[in-house]
């Protein structure tokens, strides 16, 4: 089985890492970890600069996270992978999902975002509701 997990860096994401360690482990299977860097809202070119200068482009924070999450997945000793994407969240997960040709998607139910805990974060709810795989969201 090929498991694909998502992160955003939130303790929800790490829960979910961990869940999907534990699954891939006891499966003997393999997990690719995934951050998406978001795309950037259309805005005046000096603006983008600027946010750019102060995000880093997020691929900074993005792959401390995938290295937090590929150290948590070679504790339990599954093979583990990452991969930095860029774009929509949910829409590079769905496309990297199909492209990879994954078992199951796992996910928090809510990130950075600050949705309520007794909803799914927008994210996770595009992935349940459109992907052509089993999503798998955590708590």
């Amino acid at each position: 089985m090929k498991i694909l997990a998502a992160t955003d860096g939130s303790n929800c994401s790490e829960r979910a890492i961990k869940f999907a360690s534990k699954l891939a482990s006891e499966s003997k299977s393999k997990i690719t970890i995934t951050y998406v860097v978001p795309e950037l809202p259309l805005a005046k070119e000096e603006f983008v600069k600027f946010l750019k200068k102060q995000l880093g482009n997020g691929k900074g924070a993005g792959n401390r996270y995938l290295e937090r999450g590929r150290k948590i997945g070679e504790k339990l000793g599954v093979k583990t992978e990452t991969k930095l994407l860029e774009g929509n969240p949910a829409e590079e997960i769905l496309k990297e999902a199909e492209r990879g040709r994954y078992d199951l998607i796992v996910v928090g139910s809510y990130g950075k975002g600050g949705v309520n805990k007794f909803l799914l974060g927008s994210v996770s709810s595009k992935l349940v509701h459109l992907s052509k795989i089993p999503v798998l969201v955590v708590k």
